[in-house]
């Protein structure tokens, strides 16, 4: 059998098939769409973990969150923004759909935030020149010194919540590299940093890890990605079980050992 369309009917057949293939191919659009891309995606310059060089984004995390978009299926790179550390914070606090990383889990944070763990697990340190001499037996011992810190920074807050006086002997900044500055004044005599990333983060200031030595451990704990308190939960959920599966695959390690020595894995474990 043959159909004949008399010459009345192509401009409404014509809507239909317009009609039609528009909602299929909607539905496919949507079938697509993760809730991950509705997410607002922030980090810090704090190499290794992640740091913008060469007009990019690199890193353990920034790999990380790369192969968790592939898992989703998500065809579009992560657009992430580069914030000083207390602004990031400060928006992980209060602005919906936001995720930061990395973030330090300590208690302080455990419900102010959800988490998808780990990135990575650190130590956080105080670290003085080796010509200095600097001798800290307990943690008293540490405001005979001044220390630079990163505002906001789960160094800065570890000292403030467990040490009685510690504010008087902080210096905060933005960045690490005022701190630098400072010590070289002799204007503080410590710093505080992640030990995993110290030597790149000397060594990107020009400095080298043998001039210095960890003088006390402030703390110890994982990294995370924090999301504000108010995202779906179904959605950090998916995200923790691509973590999951990075990690029951072997891509976790492969990324881990681009970025760290092997001398550190007993951090890891």
């Amino acid at each position: 059998m043959s159909i004949i369309l008399r010459k009345s009917y192509p401009s409404v057949v014509l809507a239909w098939l317009i009609t039609f293939y528009a909602v299929l191919f909607s539905g496919f659009s949507t079938a697509n769409n993760s809730s991950f891309e509705s997410l607002h995606l922030a980090t810090e310059d704090y190499a290794p973990m992640n740091y913008f060089e060469a007009g990019q984004f690199k890193g353990i995390s920034i790999d990380l969150l790369h192969e968790i978009w592939k898992l989703e299926g998500i065809g579009n790179t992560p657009e992430i923004l580069m914030y000083p550390w207390a602004r990031a914070y400060k928006e992980l606090q209060q602005r919906d759909n936001f995720l930061l990383f990395a973030v330090a889990r300590t208690p302080h944070r455990e419900n102010l935030f959800q988490w998808a763990c780990p990135i990575i697990k650190t130590r956080y340190i105080l670290l003085g020149l080796h010509s200095a001499n600097i001798q800290i037996g307990q943690a008293s011992d540490i405001l005979r010194y001044r220390v630079g810190t990163i505002r906001a920074d789960v160094s800065e807050q570890e000292l403030i919540e467990n040490l009685p006086g510690a504010q008087r002997i902080i210096v905060s900044n933005t960045s690490m590299r005022p701190n630098l500055d400072l010590l070289d004044k002799g204007r503080i005599q410590l710093i505080a940093y992640d030990e995993l990333g110290a030597a790149t983060m000397l060594a990107n200031a020009g400095r080298s890890i043998e001039d210095f030595k960890k003088a006390f451990t402030i703390s110890q704990s994982q990294t995370c990605f924090a999301f504000n308190k108010s995202t779906d939960g179904s959605t950090v959920k998916r995200f923790q079980e691509h973590l999951k599966t990075l990690q029951k695959n072997g891509k976790y390690q492969e990324i881990v050992n681009r970025y760290y020595a092997p001398s550190n894995a007993d951090i890891q474990n």
